[in-house]
């Protein structure tokens, strides 16, 4: 027996807390610190080969390329998404502020 629309949609998760404009703002600092951790701990030498300077370490090779792959997401996390989520929660605060409460309905 198929369930009514009303009870299926019912079961999904609620998205509506989730974007907020502290929790984009939290993510952007996390984005951004973690690429600073990772760069302080030296693992900008890693990504060289992304300028074809790739140094055969032996053994080690596996453990190199994910440090340049975890040092690249990190970077990309931090100069892409970062400043799209600083921008988007402004628009939010923004946007939060100006519109009109529906209060009436």
């Amino acid at each position: 027996m198929n369930n009514p629309p009303s009870t299926r949609t019912s079961m999904r998760p609620s998205l509506a807390g989730r974007f907020t404009p502290r929790s984009m703002q939290t993510s952007a600092v996390i984005f951004v610190l973690v690429f600073v951790g990772l760069n302080v701990a030296g693992l900008r030498p890693y990504v060289s080969f992304f300028t074809a300077t790739w140094q055969d370490t032996g053994a080690l090779q596996y453990r190199d390329a994910f440090f340049a792959i975890a040092y690249a997401i990190a970077y990309l996390l931090a100069v892409l998404a970062a400043p799209i989520l600083l921008i988007t929660s402004g628009l939010h605060a923004l946007w939060n502020r100006i519109s009109p409460n529906d209060d009436s309905s």
